[in-house]
């Protein structure tokens, strides 16, 4: 348990924190709960995270700059993730995040559950977004992000291997009025002997 408090900056507390082995680039498992911020008066903002946990993190840095394209992640877990800035009227809430397999030539999945998000538009108006689910599997996604930043082509997915989207409970509104909403999607194909289906 540890609490610092600036009255300047504001107060940051952490229930508990452990780290196995912990390198420049990265950290082998770690995990961390009770995160939580406060700013000051002056400077309102908040942000809290009940649970993080953390498998065979790379986070490699070139040239004194995050390098993207070789981040590697087995595993990140997030639950119970919430920002708000008053000042500017945002307000970030994420009920749990499960993101794995993140190496090239390996199939990744996404699952976000209570994902809600309050923010102005661009001084048309506050807007708020909901979703209750989104699950992304089958996909290679460090190799696609690779080819997105480089300019390249998306790879083939996968043989054998379905890509699935599904996503539910889709919501939006406009300073208290519905303007959007979706029940479900779902996406599915697979590439077999050179063939997509889907």
């Amino acid at each position: 348990a540890a609490r610092i408090e600036d009255p300047a900056q504001g107060a940051v507390s952490l229930e508990r924190l452990a780290l196995r082995e912990l390198r420049p680039d990265g950290v082998a498992s770690a995990a961390a709960s009770g995160f939580a911020f406060r700013g000051t008066q002056q400077d309102p903002q908040s942000a809290s995270l009940g649970r993080i946990e953390l498998e065979a993190i790379t986070l490699p840095v070139e040239n004194g700059e995050f390098a993207p394209q070789k981040f590697r992640a087995g595993r990140i877990q997030v639950q119970g993730a919430q920002l708000r800035d008053p000042t500017d009227g945002v307000t970030l809430a994420l009920g749990e995040a499960i993101l794995r397999d993140w190496t090239p030539g390996s199939v990744t999945s996404l699952a976000l559950q209570g994902l809600q998000l309050a923010a102005p538009a661009s001084g048309y108006g506050q807007l708020e977004m909901s979703l209750a689910r989104l699950q992304v599997t089958g996909v290679d996604a460090a190799r696609t992000l690779d080819a997105v930043l480089g300019g390249l082509q998306i790879p083939d997915p996968i043989s054998g291997t379905p890509q699935r989207l599904s996503l539910e409970g889709l919501e939006a509104s406009w300073d208290g009025q519905p303007v959007f909403a979706l029940g479900q999607l779902l996406s599915e194909g697979a590439l077999e002997n050179g063939i997509a289906r889907g």
